[in-house]
């Protein structure tokens, strides 16, 4: 079989070549004894494989295997005819098995014989050759003009001796036939059945691959053939492309930028963003499960877009046109009507929602599908994309379609959505299957190479099934492998999904628009352009999303804060931006764009189990598509939302004015140009004066003495740690200010986590200022760049020639690149300090000096060792010189840098303790009246919101001031803070989005099942007792993850079983991670767990919480009100009860609140006793006017309802008693009297069915009245 098919996979090469190859191969790769035995007419390579394939007492011989697949596939073996007009009856030059399609259903012909398959014939791309001049026989050949030139006859011997030759001329097919007898190797690994439905149809059939592991019931000679096959109809290399034919459909929701800014600004920025997603997603489903219906294929869902595939199918069936009743014969014909009847359904079903409509085109034609990447099982790797005429031809239609249209090539009028309306009444009353096809199309796997198949012996059933190779992983995106890892971790499947603040980065690689792949230069480019981006991508901190074809062209995008919380996403998404630029611009492309912008987004999984995918999804995504759109050639736009958190690394330019779909008015954007270089930053004054706290004092006096000590002719270094946001910068500002007033020069540089691999990058920005500032002093006058600087030392023999190449190894636009070649091959040890030698040069001229390196991310090896040696040195040939090293983590020095840790002063910085928290508060407050305090609750909600962090407290303090929620008091004289609605659920806006993310960093790496425990956590509250939740250990295992996550990660603090939040800001971090639906759930399965666990309310009370109020508050918080205002009557009757007269008002005031929210009408019973009771609580507290009116309504509301108040005469006599009762409570004794003898009457007249002692009560206080 491998023998027969190796000259299908041959490229067209003259017999001479083959025969060249041949020799040249047998050379290398045979032995003497090998080439005396094939002489002989032995093959010692075919013995092997024979022996290999005895594995059934029915296996045939090699010989006969060969002929038995000759027979399978006889439409790829053109036969001698009489006449040579039969070659194009035949169709000569069909594409080979591995670009066969697949089918669904499997109709491919009749029976699985030796005659041609008219339905594949029909839809096969057609690669033709001309016929040869003769007609010979050519089955051997893919080409019939390689046996131009030989005689007619071939005889049977010389066949099989090129079958043998063929074999030995390839040794990749050598390889593959050599292996057929192994079982298990790497390449017959299955993916995961859960990975599928994130791949399109045409990766899982095109990755197709034999179940081994279910029982077949052929021999294993046919399943060797069988899975032959399957390989080859694999790409073995990248890039590939295979062309099909079909019609390509996008479907556009029209409304999704207005849907999500509306519900943005009604419900916030989070909830708004879950509302539109949960929106989207319902939609994109119903969109997704009517494509399979009609035998589609999702390729991606490219945002509010769906591109979908309908590949040519052949079947049995005869379907006709039904405005001319036509017969429809051509296949394309049938796929075409498949397309107009999905459109239709999909615009029908869509025709009666308020929020979205769709427009949509759709053309038919020749398709190209591209795989790019490289050959790998990780995912992210490769990337597969469809392109062609269709498809540009298909984003024409659609930008001509409005609202509830779809456009087809060729036809002039669009259908529309009352036509949609039509075809449904239509289904509906013919009583189909809506979900036909749908079901079966889950995890559906079926060989391209479909001959395979096209008889009863070799059907799914016979073979034992197909699934997916593991190859095809590469082709998912690193959020999706992210996501399955998850729930292979048996994580909760629905709080997988998160809302973010997410960068989005498009670029848009224009050059390639109208790719040829026939142009082979301009398809390695492609492949090119995808790895270096996906590689830029990933060494900025972000996911590659999508690489694609759409109606904007070919189109690559990146998404940075989606699967980490990273602590600055804009800068990642802006470094990104500019290092793909200045690669794209290397690759030689004249036209690209990028665009950038950065917010609140839905990450996680969107469609239905039959085709979904991890998607980023909001109004920023579609931003940064038509930020691209409106870039200059190769060029990059940003948001302001990019540029505002930034712009404190990165220097931008202001845009003219653009305006964009979607967004109302011109505005400006910004296009990135350079990092700052901090060499040019002086130490200035800040807007907050420096406040010294008692916390920082120690950390001040240890640097302060660090410097004098350098002074003093001793080198010193010291290291600076601490969390971000402390205070660092700002404390190393202030001892460099003293320093440079007493002579120092100060040398700055700045890193980020995006440096740490780049060789000597901290010392690039200190080399490059001191050369500049040396070279200016030198000459009087300043220096714009480091390049005219050295040009300038070297004139002034400060620097040698060697002295610059050596300094171009850390200042690379110094030195040429060839020149710097020459030190790669230098021991690093020697390098070292011939880079030392020339840097000592300029540092000894700026003496005293303080080199201050400053960064959130590690120091490369190289930089360590520079620094080690400077320091070993600096004692006799720099003397005066102060190194400060700040970091957020302790450094990690290399072992040839660990004398630095030896003689390092250490220092690290804390967060503010609380009483630090009141002294900042008073500062930023300006009070400066002694006699003024702050309210202890101001201070809590600060401090515990700003974690501590100095410029948190001032941002949290300037978020409080602009709400209005700080005032002062003038009868306590303090600053108070007015309290949001504790009942909200909304934190978004409570602490600053940078702290969020700060906070969230150190658990990225948390495994996801404690993930859910943070989550569920922060729903149940910011301190909770353990005892309380053991009803969820049953399922979810809680109180045990919580008490990990205390011990491991110090996420709460616990006394006995009462468990806190460690910090208020990182329970409301974890907390706003959640989207609505997301903790109704959490709640409702809180709610169930308690109610299948049957606890009984009395174990509660002993320890200080009450069941019932626990209940209603998660009932409430789970939207189900019903239950929360019965749980709430129960608690406030036991607080009654109790004599707890407050808890009971606060519960039956909860109660009437989600009274009012029941959509369900309560009986007058129901809506009076909860307010009876709560003025009766008022009463007893002594708050008599709330009583009052609160009893008012109430009779007022029986009175008004008299029919209903006359079936129930003892809530009548309730609610005129507990009047009485209050006016009796202040003294005024005739209306209570006038209530008595109204009531009285009645609850005599009661009696017999009522209480006797519910009667004596009403007499007794009617008798007190009186």
């Amino acid at each position: 079989a491998a023998a027969h098919h190796d000259v299908f996979q041959l490229k067209k090469k003259p017999m001479s070549t083959l025969k060249d190859n041949y020799r040249s191969q047998n050379s290398m790769e045979t032995s003497a004894s090998e080439s005396s035995s094939r002489r002989r007419g032995r093959n010692p390579r075919r013995d092997k494989i024979s022996s290999t394939l005895q594995k059934s007492t029915s296996t045939p011989s090699l010989d006969k295997l060969v002929n038995l697949a000759s027979s399978i596939n006889s439409s790829f073996i053109v036969r001698k005819k009489d006449d040579s007009s039969s070659w194009r009856g035949l169709e000569y030059g069909k594409p080979r098995l591995s670009q066969r399609r697949s089918l669904s259903p499997n109709k491919t012909g009749q029976g699985g014989g030796g005659g041609t398959n008219d339905g594949l014939l029909q839809h096969m791309q057609m690669k033709s050759s001309p016929p040869p001049e003769n007609s010979a026989s050519t089955s051997l050949y893919d080409n019939p003009s390689d046996v131009k030139n030989r005689e007619p006859r071939v005889t049977v011997r010389r066949q099989r001796q090129q079958r043998r030759k063929t074999m030995q001329d390839i040794p990749s097919i050598r390889q593959t036939v050599t292996s057929l007898g192994a079982q298990d190797d790497g390449m017959d690994e299955l993916m995961d059945r859960n990975a599928m439905r994130y791949l399109p149809k045409i990766l899982r059939d095109v990755y197709a691959q034999r179940e081994r592991r279910r029982d077949s019931l052929l021999g294993n000679a046919r399943l060797a053939s069988i899975d032959l096959r399957l390989r080859l109809q694999r790409p073995d290399h990248l890039p590939h492309y295979q062309d099909i034919r079909g019609s390509i459909l996008i479907l556009d929701l029209s409304g999704f930028t207005a849907l999500g800014e509306r519900l943005r600004s009604e419900l916030g920025s989070g909830d708004g963003a879950a509302e539109f997603a949960n929106r989207v997603n319902s939609t994109l489903s119903m969109m997704v499960k009517q494509v399979h219906r009609y035998w589609g294929d999702v390729l991606m869902f490219a945002g509010d877009a769906l591109i979908c595939l309908f590949e040519e199918k052949c079947d049995e069936d005869d379907v006709r046109d039904e405005s001319t009743g036509e017969l429809l014969i051509s296949v394309e014909d049938k796929t075409k009507k498949r397309v107009k009847e999905c459109c239709l359904s999909v615009l029908g079903k869509l025709a009666s929602d308020q929020e979205f409509s769709i427009h949509g085109g759709a053309a038919h034609g020749m398709i190209r599908c591209f795989f790019l990447g490289t050959l790998s099982k990780k995912p992210g790797s490769c990337a597969f994309v469809v392109s062609g005429h269709p498809l540009k031809q298909t984003g024409n239609l659609l930008n001509k379609a409005g609202q509830g249209e779809v456009y087809f090539d060729g036809e002039e009028l669009p259908i529309t959505e009352n036509e949609g309306i039509l075809f449904l009444a239509e289904i509906a009353s013919n009583d189909i299957d809506e979900d036909e096809g749908v079901t079966a199309a889950k995890n559906h796997v079926s060989p391209r190479d479909s001959v395979l198949l096209s008889d009863a012996e070799t059907s799914v059933d016979a073979v034992g099934g197909f699934g997916v190779n593991a190859y095809a992983r590469a082709f998912l995106g690193t959020l999706a492998a992210r996501r399955l890892d998850q729930g292979s971790q048996n994580a909760m499947s629905m709080l997988l999904n998160e809302l973010r603040p997410v960068a989005i980065v498009f670029v848009g690689l224009h050059d390639l628009d109208d790719i040829d792949p026939r142009d082979s230069s301009l398809l390695q480019l492609m492949n090119e352009a995808f790895k270096i981006l996906s590689r830029i991508t990933h060494s900025c901190n972000g996911a590659v999303r999508d690489m694609l074809f759409d109606d904007k062209g070919c189109v690559f995008i990146s998404v940075f804060g989606a699967h980490s919380h990273e602590v600055n996403p804009c800068f990642d998404a802006t470094v990104s931006a500019m290092r793909m630029e200045n690669a794209l611009k290397g690759l030689k492309l004249n036209r690209f764009s990028l665009g950038v912008s950065f917010g609140e987004c839905f990450c996680g999984e969107v469609g239905p189990e039959v085709r979904s995918d991890y998607v980023v999804m909001g109004p920023e995504v579609n931003m940064a598509a038509r930020l691209m759109s409106k870039a200059p050639n190769r060029g990059t736009l940003v948001s302001k939302r990019i540029f505002s958190r930034s712009n404190d690394f990165i220097h931008f330019e202001k845009s003219e004015k653009i305006q964009v779909k979607g967004k109302d008015g011109f505005f400006h954007a910004y296009i990135p140009r350079t990092r700052i270089d901090h060499q040019n930053v002086e130490i200035a004054a800040t807007q907050q004066p420096f406040v010294l706290m008692p916390s920082r004092q120690a950390a001040m006096n240890s640097l302060v003495n660090v410097k004098d000590q350098a002074a003093s002719g001793e080198p010193a270094i010291a290291f600076v740690s601490g969390g971000p946001f402390l205070g660092k910068s700002r404390l190393i500002d202030e001892v460099a200010a003293e320093a440079a007033s007493d002579g120092f020069t100060v040398l700055k540089s700045f890193r980020t986590s995006l440096d740490s691999f780049t060789s000597f990058f901290p010392l690039r920005q200190i080399v490059a200022a001191a050369m500049i500032k040396v070279a200016s002093t030198l000459r009087g006058e300043d220096f714009d760049s480091e390049v005219e600087a050295a040009d300038y030392l070297v004139q002034e023999n400060v620097f040698k020639k060697t002295d610059r190449v050596n300094i171009g190894s850390i200042v690379p636009q110094v030195a040429d690149a060839q020149l710097l070649s020459l030190l790669s091959g230098m021991n690093p040890n020697a390098r070292t300090k011939s880079i030392v030698d020339s840097m000592m040069k300029i540092l000894k001229l700026l003496n005293p000096l303080i080199i201050i390196l400053e960064g959130d991310g590690d120091i490369d090896p190289s930089s360590w060792s520079l620094l080690a040696e400077i320091m070993q040195r600096a004692k006799e040939e720099c003397p005066t010189i102060m190194i400060i090293v700040s970091s957020r983590n302790s450094p990690t020095i290399t072992s040839a840098a660990s004398n630095l840790r030896r003689n390092a002063v250490q220092v690290k910085l804390t967060p503010f303790e609380k009483n630090e928290t009141e002294q900042y508060l008073r500062f930023l407050l300006r009070i400066e009246d002694t006699e003024v305090g702050i309210d202890q609750r101001l201070i809590d909600v600060v401090h515990d919101r700003a974690n501590g962090c100095p410029l948190f407290i001032e941002s949290v303090a300037r978020w409080a001031h602009e709400k209005n929620l700080i005032e002062f008091v003038e009868g306590s004289k303090k600053m108070t803070l007015k309290m949001l609605d504790e009942r909200s659920d909304d934190v978004t806006d409570a602490i600053p989005r940078e702290l969020s993310n700060i906070l969230l960093a150190p658990f990225n790496h948390l495994s996801p099942p404690l993930w859910d425990a943070l989550k569920i956590a922060s729903c149940i509250g910011y301190s909770f007792d353990s005892d309380l939740y053991r009803a969820l250990n049953q399922e979810l295992e809680l109180i045990p993850k919580i008490e990990e996550l205390s011990e491991k990660y110090g996420c709460f603090e616990h006394t006995g079983t009462h468990f806190r939040w460690k910090q208020q800001a990182v329970y409301e971090a974890v907390k706003s991670l959640l989207m609505v639906n997301q903790r109704q759930i959490i709640h409702r399965m809180i709610v169930d767990a308690f109610r299948a666990n049957d606890i009984d309310p009395n174990d509660l009370v002993l320890k200080g919480g009450d069941v019932h109020r626990l209940l209603g508050r998660h009932c409430a918080l789970a939207e189900d009100w019903a239950a929360a205002f019965e749980q709430y009557i129960k608690a406030g009757d036991r607080a009654k009860a109790a004599f707890n007269f407050n808890e009971a008002s606060k519960m039956y005031e909860e109660a009437i609140d989600y009274q009012a929210k029941m959509t369900e009408p309560l009986t007058l019973r129901s809506r009076m006793i909860p307010t009876i009771n709560l003025g009766a609580c008022f009463r007893e507290l002594a708050r008599y006017r709330e009583a009052e009116a609160v009893l008012t309504r109430c009779l007022n509301e029986a009175e008004t309802n008299s029919a209903a108040i006359a079936l129930d005469d003892e809530l009548y006599v309730r609610a005129l008693t507990a009047m009485a009762a209050l006016h009796q409570a202040r003294s005024n004794y005739d209306d209570a009297r006038q209530l008595y003898e109204k009531a009285v009457p009645i609850a005599r007249n009661i009696h017999e069915s009522g209480s006797s002692l519910w009667l004596a009560g009403n007499i007794a206080g009617y008798a007190e009245t009186l």
